[in-house]
């Protein structure tokens, strides 16, 4: 890798995979068979739900991702000018 990721790009494809998998929960969650609460059985609460499971954890690791990739560009910056 010659340089790092745009803020851009990253978040570009954290939302891209974020989003299928988003999808993909709710699919799934129309695979599964009829529960007793109405309410579970409908588009919009498997949406909320894929929210809720996927998409708030996906955010946290987004951030720790971010966090760690600073760091480390930090460190590699500081330790490339120390060594020039």
């Amino acid at each position: 890798m010659r340089t790092w990721p745009t803020l851009k790009r990253v978040l570009l494809v954290w939302g891209i995979g974020t989003a299928l998998a988003c999808v993909a929960f709710v699919l799934y969650a129309q695979t599964l068979p009829r529960d007793e609460l109405v309410v579970a059985n409908t588009l919009s609460f498997q949406a909320m739900m894929s929210v809720i499971v996927v998409a708030i954890p996906s955010g946290i690791g987004l951030l720790c991702f971010l966090l760690v990739g600073a760091l480390v560009k930090g460190w590699a910056t500081r330790h490339k000018r120390k060594t020039e």
